[in-house]
């Protein structure tokens, strides 16, 4: 059993995944939003997945990181997606939100769903707000989950010509503290760095055939408002490296002990410690295999 946890609606690479997983066909027992205006992003799933014929339950979380104002964090691109003081993610139209949500919360059914599974899987492609808050109200359900999150990057990368440094990634950073939680919870966790997935991207000629493939209907229309926020036409897939590492061994693990920095310039870092807690972090990614999967799940 499965659940997903996503920012869908930002970047695009949380549409790439969900899509794969609608048409994977695997045992999904439902989608949960977080981070900046969830219920938005929770009727773009449900948008997505009407559009592919399928039906799946998707379920608002929380809005907010634990401590920080994301203002403090955000580009300076997010300032034009505010609409009377709450921010609209780019790619969350407004006649999506005729699609219906439950009342039931994000995180209520986490703790739902892993108290009634012997074992579930969470693969987190965003802030783990929900999950924190799930592993804080209900802490019986740690031992019942097994977490694959995209997030985090070990080595020291240089993103924009300056020396290698270490990054904090941006699911991370958007709320350190609840990874510090989910960290330290004794969970079992996979950790999908940036860099192992910076380098995926998905090149304009494949692109061009899924297009032609009609993998998505909404799907153009998704990648227009996501080139128009980012300033860029090659998705990076991320989200999917973490999708797809749960059916086909596209990636090498290797256990290390890891803690979230909290305070200072390198708030948000992921680093290695020997007082840290154990993870099986991605430290490399097999192509073939990876686009091997990907490429004919998208393409079924």
């Amino acid at each position: 059993m499965l659940i997903l946890d996503t920012d869908i609606g930002t970047d695009i690479d949380d549409a790439f995944a969900l899509i794969y997983l609608l048409k994977k066909g695997c045992d999904l027992a439902g989608v949960t939003t977080v981070y900046r205006n969830a219920r938005r992003r929770a009727r773009l799933c449900r948008a997505v997945m009407a559009s592919l014929g399928r039906e799946t339950a998707v379920y608002a979380g929380i809005d907010l990181p634990f401590v920080q104002d994301p203002a403090q964090i955000e580009p300076a691109s997010c300032k034009q997606h505010y609409r009377d003081g709450v921010y609209i993610p780019p790619q969350c139209a407004d006649e999506y939100e005729t699609f219906p949500l439950p009342e039931e919360s994000g995180v209520d059914f986490l703790i739902r769903t892993c108290r009634a599974g012997e074992r579930t899987d969470v693969l987190a492609i965003g802030a783990l707000t929900n999950l924190a808050a799930a592993v804080r109200l209900a802490p019986d359900i740690v031992p019942k989950c097994r977490l694959t999150m995209m997030g985090g990057c070990l080595r020291h990368l240089s993103l924009g010509g300056e020396p290698p440094h270490p990054v904090a990634e941006w699911n991370i950073l958007c709320d350190p503290e609840a990874v510090h939680i989910v960290l330290t919870s004794g969970m079992e966790i996979r950790m999908v760095g940036l860099d192992v997935t910076l380098d995926c991207t998905l090149p304009e000629p494949v692109f061009a055939r899924l297009r032609r493939a009609e993998v998505c209907p909404i799907l153009d229309r998704m990648v227009g408002e996501w080139a128009a926020y980012y300033g860029t036409k090659t998705p990076v897939l991320y989200d999917p490296v973490a999708a797809v590492s749960l059916f086909a061994d596209c990636l090498e693990f290797e256990e290390k002990k890891l803690k979230v920095v909290l305070e200072g310039p390198q708030r948000g870092v992921i680093r290695e410690e020997e007082t840290g807690n154990a993870v099986l972090d991605a430290l490399r990614r097999r192509d073939e295999v990876f686009y091997g999967e990907f490429l004919k799940v998208l393409e079924s």
